[in-house]
């Protein structure tokens, strides 16, 4: 990332913090790989390539299951 201007560096990384913070949120710019087992973010110019490694429950399990 060194050859990345500042202020784009700064950009993927604050799109980087709020892909860790909320992963799942509809509107982060993110599509699923065809071909492979990941994800794609677009911030600007660039792609990053990624892999979910927790997931996430998408409802509550009732304790008395």
């Amino acid at each position: 990332m060194s050859k990345i201007s500042t202020n784009k560096r700064k950009t993927i990384l604050e799109k980087l913090e709020r892909l860790r913070l909320d992963s799942y949120r509809e509107n982060n710019n993110i599509k699923r790989l065809a071909e492979y087992d990941g994800y794609r973010l677009r911030v600007g110019d660039y792609r990053i390539i990624y892999k979910l490694l927790r997931p996430v429950p998408l409802s509550p399990v009732p304790e008395n299951a």
